[in-house]
């Protein structure tokens, strides 16, 4: 599992969870992903190469949650 979220440039952000934190993925994401940002979480397969990543735009009306870190920079 990735999760993407939009980097506030024009551009999408992922994230590789390390699940052997003992948290689940949407708990790092919520931690990680910068506060108010809208999330999605992908299965490996459903995860554009990073040639493309940015090239193309991803519907972020339904998220799968919000950032809450509190540092924004992304």
């Amino acid at each position: 599992m990735k999760v993407v979220y939009p980097n506030g440039h024009g551009a999408n952000a992922l994230l590789f969870p390390n699940l052997d934190c003992g948290l689940t993925v949407e708990e790092i994401a919520i931690k990680d992903v910068p506060n108010g940002i809208p999330f999605k979480i992908l299965d490996d397969n459903d995860v554009p190469s990073f040639e493309i990543l940015d090239l193309i735009e991803l519907d972020y009306s339904a998220p799968d949650g919000y950032g809450t870190k509190q540092d924004n920079t992304v």
